[in-house]
């Protein structure tokens, strides 16, 4: 029988401290890191493994030092796709509106895949 998310969260949590000391426990509950140890079938090595990458890719796009406050939007989007950010709620998430029915695909696609083609060509 294996073992349940539960058991294993306490020594998650000290392999994760041993890994990254400077992580703040305080600022994540433990359904948080549950999801962790599921994603890896309880197995606590797979799951403090996966969670040093997730941090290592939020620390290479900056996603903590203020994303979507200093994200612009191409301008593909801001001229041709019919919805996007309009602030945030009482509790401080971003509110995003949606209208796909006007959506001009064949302009998005031509201007993405052109912009992919000189990505690669560079």
């Amino acid at each position: 029988m294996s073992e349940s998310a539960d058991d294993n969260l306490p020594q998650f949590k000290v392999e994760l401290a041993k890994v990254v000391p400077d992580f703040d426990f305080a600022k994540t509950e433990d359904i948080d890191l549950r999801k962790w140890l599921a994603a890896r079938d309880n197995c606590v090595e797979g799951a403090v493994e996966l969670f040093t990458k997730h941090l290592q890719f939020r620390k290479l796009h900056k996603l903590d030092e203020g994303f979507l406050e200093n994200y612009t939007q191409p301008e593909v989007l801001k001229l041709y796709y019919p919805g996007g950010l309009c602030g945030h709620c009482k509790e401080g998430f971003v509110v995003k509106y949606e209208m796909p029915g006007k959506l001009d695909v064949k302009v998005c696609a031509s201007h993405f895949f052109s912009i992919i083609l000189t990505a690669l060509c560079k």
